[in-house]
């Protein structure tokens, strides 16, 4: 779980929480709250692909781990070969996170 998370954690400053970094600004949740948050399509495009290249680094560590590639994870599940753990949640989580971006990539683009 630790490697997970550790792509995904929040930093803190001023007492308010950073809920994401957008482009080169730090969003913060009270920023967020207020609707600050930037609306420029090429820092959000940015941001969306750089949140998806770090899930695909943390897919591959799973998948290395595990010798197991992400799409064949659920079967994997459902055939008893793994057992959910908070690693493999986190893992499920990530993958679906993942595949949800490409799937947005995929329909925008048609």
């Amino acid at each position: 779980m630790r490697a997970f998370m550790s792509a995904l954690e929040l930093d803190s400053a001023d007492d308010a929480r950073t809920v994401g970094h957008i482009g080169r600004t730090n969003v913060r949740s009270h920023e967020v709250a207020a609707g600050v948050v930037p609306r420029d399509p090429a820092v959000l495009r940015q941001s969306a692909d750089s949140l998806e290249a770090r899930l695909r680094a943390q897919l591959s560590v799973f998948e290395a781990r595990y010798e197991l590639p992400s799409a064949e994870l659920h079967a994997a599940l459902a055939r008893g070969d793994i057992r959910e753990t908070a690693e493999v949640a986190a893992w499920i989580v990530a993958f679906r996170t993942w595949q949800g971006l490409v799937d947005e990539r995929q329909a925008r683009a048609k």
